[in-house]
């Protein structure tokens, strides 16, 4: 009877170890590899990671497009008041489309601030209409509207400056884009100081002296 007994206990304990195999091994291998919490936390960084690579190649995007529309042509020709006033109607609308979206995320700062340098530029030209007539007047006008240019051309290369330099933080490095945008800026700020050089005043001419009092002339006798 005890014999009995003892064969069963053995049986049921092969058994129960064989059962338990499975789990034990499934356990072991458990140990080797990253929890499901350690998992997610990768997965979420790698994700935000690529989410600002994304947020940065579209505004990247945005200052290509930016910079290769056609450029603003010089003023050959002065508008007319009619159409210079259009132009500042349709240009005013665009920037405050342009505002709101920018407010809300929807566009870029590079797109606002080009909205606003061409709302400056209409009414630049718009004031050339209104002094058809006079020379000087236009003159000034079409050296401000240059200046506006250069101004927006500075604050594009100075902004794809810092990204392309941000981007190479991020684990790609491209020392020669990085290069190529800062020489980009170098031109612009050039350009921009020739533009608003003063030239040296130009010294007033002498002031004649006063003739010198003829001598007396002797009495004659």
């Amino acid at each position: 009877m005890y014999q009995k007994i003892t064969l069963v206990g053995l049986v049921t304990l092969g058994a129960a170890v064989l059962l338990s195999r499975p789990y034990l091994t499934a356990q072991r291998r458990s140990f080797g590899r990253p929890s499901g919490l350690y998992q997610r936390s990768n997965t979420m960084q790698s994700q935000a990671l690529m989410t600002r690579l994304r947020h940065l190649e579209r505004r990247v995007s945005d200052l290509e497009r930016l910079l290769e529309r056609p450029g603003n042509e010089a003023t050959t020709s002065v508008p007319s008041v009619a159409e210079a006033q259009r132009q500042v109607t349709a240009s005013h609308q665009q920037f405050e489309f342009a505002k709101t979206s920018y407010r809300k995320g929807y566009i870029s700062q590079a797109e606002f601030e080009a909205s606003d340098f061409d709302y400056q530029r209409a009414k630049k030209r718009l004031e050339m209409a209104n002094a058809a007539d006079e020379p000087g007047t236009l003159q000034k006008l079409q050296l401000a509207i240059d200046t506006l240019d250069a101004r927006e051309d500075l604050a594009l290369a100075k902004r794809r400056l810092k990204y392309a330099t941000h981007i190479a933080a991020q684990g790609y490095p491209d020392q020669a884009a990085v290069e190529a945008h800062r020489q980009l800026v170098i031109d612009a700020e050039t350009r921009l100081a020739e533009l608003t050089r003063q030239d040296p005043p130009v010294p007033a001419p002498p002031v004649p002296a006063a003739p010198a009092e003829a001598p007396p002339q002797p009495e004659t006798p």
